[in-house]
């Protein structure tokens, strides 16, 4: 329940430009839900750290955000989700599109698959690292 709370303000804070508030709610989200098994919600935050990476620009960053929407994307597969929660569904068709802009059409899908074959505990502290950088 609180894994969930946190996703939710972090998603309400990344809405409203609140990226400080975003990362803390993404990070403690992501470690409740890491420690819960919750692998939809570990998804579901993935994708929010993807979209805040992505959004500083960097060119490490944007990578990592590909790689993160590739693992989140796997997770989903794996349990049989067929795709974001819908009224997350726009959104995250935008960061998406957002990335594979930045990194252009091949580096993403190179990126992508190796975030798709990448390891949840790895995926997991890229994120938490994202998270903590400025």
């Amino acid at each position: 329940m609180a894994a969930m709370a946190a996703a939710s303000l972090a998603n309400v804070a990344r809405a409203m430009g609140d990226t400080v508030a975003a990362r803390e709610g993404y990070t403690r989200s992501l470690t409740l839900a890491e420690e819960g098994g919750d692998r939809g919600l570990v998804a579901h935050c993935l994708d929010g750290v993807a979209a805040l990476l992505a959004a500083r620009g960097w060119r490490g960053d944007v990578v990592s955000a590909a790689r993160l929407f590739g693992v989140a994307h796997g997770l989903r597969e794996a349990s049989g989700a067929a795709s974001v929660a819908l009224e997350m569904e726009e959104m995250y068709r935008r960061d998406v599109e957002t990335v594979k802009g930045a990194l252009g059409a091949d580096a993403f899908a190179t990126a992508w698959t190796d975030g798709h074959v990448m390891g949840v505990t790895d995926a997991i502290a890229i994120a938490l690292e994202g998270c903590r950088a400025p």
